[in-house]
């Protein structure tokens, strides 16, 4: 999936379009038997959430010998302001993405799945290109 990829860059943006062709679902079931959750995701059930998503972009990042981690969190599109400083976030709003560290950019988060995808060039700071990482 990555071959003829120049930059570690362009292999992240080949492993997000690859996995772009899996399936989004909002509720995931674990593997029978014990089966590795990865390992199923990737070659079986091509079916997943964003924990199989995220799991999968940070072990084929990996596996191009790019650094990534696997992230948990929330994510809003809601900010705070002076008047309203709490923000109200439930299991809807619970979220697993990757992070990869790109040189000489740093940590960006190459989302690949359902309503919050965006590309790694997205999240560079400062207007860089791609071609400049």
């Amino acid at each position: 999936m990555t071959q003829g990829c120049g930059t570690p860059y362009e292999e992240l943006e080949a492993i997000r379009t690859y996995l772009n062709s899996y399936h989004y679902t909002a509720t995931g079931d674990s593997p029978e038997g014990g089966r590795d959750f990865a390992d199923a995701f990737l070659f079986d059930t091509m079916t997943g959430y964003c924990t199989s998503f995220a799991t999968a972009m940070a072990i084929l990042g990996r596996c191009r010998k790019i650094p990534t981690r696997y992230v948990e969190g929330f994510a809003t599109d809601r900010t705070c302001d002076t008047e309203n400083s709490e923000i109200l976030l439930g299991g809807s709003s619970a979220h697993a993405w990757t992070e990869a560290y790109l040189e000489p950019i740093g940590w960006v988060p190459p989302e690949i799945h359902g309503a919050q995808r965006k590309t790694v060039e997205s999240a560079i700071p400062g207007g860089r290109n791609a071609s400049e990482i």
